[in-house]
């Protein structure tokens, strides 16, 4: 009998309907964050001594145990900018927080980008990229 494969670690949302435009705009493999006790596993990204330290620092500030990490591309409005470099790797490290919220709820505010200022992070709407705050 023949094992099932792996599930990847991290987790990667469901498009919305919003999000399914870019995703047939941009054929890209989802986003996945992951967890800090995803750090080691097979198949998470190694991180840079840089990106642990922040990750350390946000940490040790909130204090959270639903703390997350993930690589984007950059900000939404600067997709098209990149649409030659879409189609390599997401380099750009973001943290942020869901805490007790869906992480992939297209109907739910986005989270907050702790280490980016004024940034959030929607992976049900938006999972390629840090946006603006809604609102602004």
């Amino acid at each position: 009998m023949q094992a099932l494969p792996a599930t990847p670690p991290g987790l990667a949302c469901p498009l919305s309907r919003e999000s399914a435009a870019a995703r047939f705009q941009y054929p890209r493999p989802l986003v996945r964050s992951y967890a800090l006790a995803d750090l080691g596993q097979p198949g998470v990204p190694r991180l840079t001594a840089d990106q642990r330290t922040s990750l350390q620092f946000f940490h040790d500030q909130t204090k959270s145990k639903t703390l997350r990490f993930a690589f984007v591309f950059g900000p939404e409005n600067e997709l098209n900018r990149f649409a030659n470099d879409f189609y390599g790797r997401p380099t750009e490290f973001i943290i942020f927080d869901p805490g007790a919220r869906s992480l992939c709820s297209p109907s739910a505010p986005g989270f907050t980008v702790l280490n980016f200022p004024r940034a959030e992070y929607d992976p049900g709407r938006t999972p390629y990229a840090r946006t603006a705050p809604h609102g602004e």
